[in-house]
């Protein structure tokens, strides 16, 4: 119904048997698709991504080595956990609990790291951080906070964007 094989994107983008051109190539068409998506379309993938398991999915294919792939699945992971994209997207958080989510995302927050894809891991954390749980959970981390905390002094004003808006969002969040 999505068009697209959506469980195989996701095991090719995180399975370690897949080559990395393979990731790469499932993980292009998955952000394409997500970046067509929008409103009861993008719903609805949302809703069959956390189906079939997708969350996790994606946060097992951000801790592989695929840097090609990175960004992108930070793109799906972003809107997944957005309230713009998927209405629903409170599901998602939800789905991603348990998972090793500061595990996946805080390398992508390091000032070695690409300004794309720390432009995008620094909007995911913003969107996670709607959620009351993941925004406690990330403040109990070690560095969690400091790491935002260093982004607000960036070169690039996405990434400055993003940031301030996780670090508000777990105030807003935990003080709530």
């Amino acid at each position: 119904t999505l068009g697209i094989d959506l469980i195989d994107l996701l095991r090719t983008i995180s399975s370690a048997s897949s080559n990395a051109e393979a990731r790469v190539q499932a993980a292009t068409s998955l952000v394409r698709h997500v970046d067509a998506l929008w409103g009861e379309e993008a719903t609805k993938f949302a809703a069959e991504c956390r189906a079939i398991g997708g969350p996790a999915l994606l946060i097992r294919s951000l801790l592989m080595e695929t840097p090609e792939c990175h960004q992108m699945v930070l793109v799906v992971l972003g809107n997944m956990a957005s309230d713009a994209f998927d209405s629903q997207s409170a599901a998602t958080k939800v789905a991603l609990r348990g998972q090793p989510l500061w595990e996946a995302l805080a390398p992508f927050l390091q000032a070695d790291v690409d300004v794309g894809t720390r432009c995008c891991a620094a909007a995911a954390t913003q969107n996670l951080c709607h959620d009351d749980v993941w925004s406690a959970t990330l403040r109990r981390h070690d560095g969690v906070q400091s790491r935002l905390e260093a982004l607000l002094d960036h070169e690039s004003a996405l990434v400055i964007r993003y940031a301030s808006g996780a670090l508000k969002n777990m105030v807003a969040t935990t003080e709530a």
